[in-house]
């Protein structure tokens, strides 16, 4: 990405890609120097920031910082900023290295918005979480309003995840607790507006850390102002699964301490399809989603528990038209290993692929004895995509501008639902026994619709109701085959029999959709029967 014109000439521009491994950084004006001496022999790079004055004035961090020499962006003996430094796979950039972004030393980070719409990087070293650590504590001197502060959390087997702590101008300080199963954090920060960073800090708190742990500063999701904001850190007993929410406004779902569920929160698509991660749309406390175009959209939510649910309402204000609310969901663990269930006005579906729908009314998750269910308050559109790592990457769409209320509902106890699918079962039974083919199957499509929650029961349902249709389809053939044999005769009478058995077949189905094609099947049959018989009379008349 050019340089702004308002960032000094003296920069380093950092291009390199990947969060694992140490990078080598592209400098501008390095003229390579290579000093041997003896068995101490070292390389010295050159460039506006590593002189021997730079490396000697070079701010030491503070006791405890992780963050060693890389914390200031400084060029030492032992790192210089792009090595300690790197940019992330799939960030569209990262940040320059400039002296007029320096609040301690002689270089700090900085990023001008161009073509790219975000920006971030993080520390080429991840650090290890230890068990007894509560919470990784980020801070840092920052300037301009877009400005994040970031921790990435890995874990063996876990998709990376990236939490935003806090966010604006000044001193800013942020906290997240490890999430169950991840091992390790990186440091980064990142920008949707202008922005300056330098002095980054980053700690591992345990409970005797606490004259450490300094109070959340700048726009941090502990200090956000909005409904159902004391509600974040929250830690939600739902059946099997426990339901964290903040890190921040987002909802991580644990079972056993396995992540299995991470429900973002709202970011913004825009008409040609860019889009933001909802970790950097959301400025945490601000209240504001920000568009790829820098669009700022007023966020309110509100988080409420309604008996075994969970529900987070929403409500953007300002949303331009032609722009798509999109929730991003990660599925991962033993969730991730089963088909998808997926519940819309067309029907019931289960898919092991990916996929999109439309008009999706739930999402359901896992199996009978760890089923987790996702609805909104109207319909969305649902897109699925399987990733390598065996995760599934979700996208929930609600299409709508200006206004635009949402209803974001997690169940994961189906006790009572259970109980009434079986029932419900059993009565379908008994209607088939009854000759009442119409209500079994009415009956059926209720389970499968309304309550496919119990695996066993669903799949029951779902046989039976195949077996029904199936026998449905044989008679409408039968009737077919009758109608053919009574016109290849010519046979008026014959034609008037079958009329009166599609009429008796659809009385046993009445109460469901099938009786209609009976009817229909009748009406059709009377049609020919009277063409049959106008045609003998006309027949009649001529001899």
């Amino acid at each position: 990405m050019p340089p702004s014109d308002d960032i000094d000439d003296a920069q380093i521009h950092v291009l390199e890609r990947g969060g694992g491994g140490r990078g080598v950084g592209t400098w501008l004006g390095v003229a390579l120097l290579l000093a041997v001496a003896g068995a101490g022999a070292w390389v010295v790079l050159t460039d506006p920031f590593t002189s021997e004055a730079a490396r000697v004035t070079a701010p030491p961090p503070a006791p405890g910082n992780l963050l060693g020499d890389g914390w200031s962006f400084e060029t030492t003996e032992t790192t210089s900023p792009s090595q300690a430094w790197v940019v992330p796979d799939g960030v569209p950039a990262g940040f320059a290295f400039v002296e007029d972004a320096a609040v301690s030393g002689q270089v700090g980070a900085a990023w001008e918005p161009g073509e790219a719409a975000w920006a971030r990087m993080l520390t080429a070293e991840a650090h290890r979480v230890g068990p007894r650590v509560e919470t990784v504590q980020l801070t840092a001197e920052a300037a301009g309003d877009g400005l994040q502060l970031v921790l990435r959390f890995e874990g063996e087997g876990l998709p990376a995840l990236d939490v935003v702590v806090a966010s604006g101008s000044g001193r800013l300080v942020g906290h997240a607790r490890p999430p169950p199963g991840y091992g390790s954090v990186r440091a980064g920060f990142g920008a949707v507006n202008a922005a300056r960073v330098d002095d980054l800090d980053l700690r591992l708190l345990t409970a005797d850390d606490a004259d450490a742990r300094e109070p959340p500063r700048g726009m941090t999701p502990e200090g956000a102002d909005f409904p159902g904001a004391d509600r974040l850190g929250d830690s939600i007993a739902k059946g099997l699964y426990e339901v964290r929410v903040g890190d921040p406004r987002g909802v991580s779902v644990f079972r056993a301490d396995a992540l299995v569920l991470r429900l973002e929160p709202p970011t913004l698509r825009l008409a040609d399809g860019r889009m933001l991660p909802s970790s950097a749309a959301l400025l945490p406390g601000t209240g504001e989603v920000v568009g790829a175009d820098g669009e700022r959209v007023r966020f309110e939510g509100a988080l409420v528990e309604e008996g075994v649910r969970l529900v987070l309402e929403e409500r953007l204000d300002g949303v331009p038209e032609g722009v798509t609310v999109v929730h991003t969901a990660l599925v991962t663990g033993g969730l991730a290993e089963q088909p998808l269930g997926i519940r819309s006005a067309r029907r019931f579906e289960r898919f092991s692929g990916d996929f999109r729908v439309e008009g999706v009314d739930a999402l359901l998750l896992g199996g009978t004895q760890d089923r987790l269910a996702i609805e909104m308050g109207e319909p969305y559109t649902l897109s699925a995509t399987r990733r390598a790592d065996g995760s599934v990457a979700l996208a929930l769409e609600l299409e709508g501008h200006g206004a635009v209320s949402q209803r974001v509902v997690l169940q994961a106890e189906f006790k009572e639902e259970r109980v009434v699918a079986r029932q419900m079962l059993d009565e379908a039974s008994d209607l088939e026994e009854a000759g009442r083919l119409g209500a079994s199957l009415a009956q059926l499509d209720r389970i499968v619709q309304e309550t496919p929650y119990d695996d066993l029961v669903l799949d029951e349902a779902l046989a039976a109701r195949a077996r029904l249709q199936a026998g449905m389809q044989a008679q409408l053939d039968g009737l077919d085959a009758d109608l053919e044999d009574a016109l290849f005769l010519g046979s008026a009478t014959r034609c008037r029999e079958v009329r009166e058995e599609a009429l008796a077949v659809a009385a046993r189905y009445e109460g469901s959709e099938a009786r209609a094609l009976f009817e229909a099947r009748a009406a059709a049959v009377e049609e020919r029967a009277a063409k049959l018989l106008a045609a003998d009379r006309s027949r009649r008349r001529e001899r």
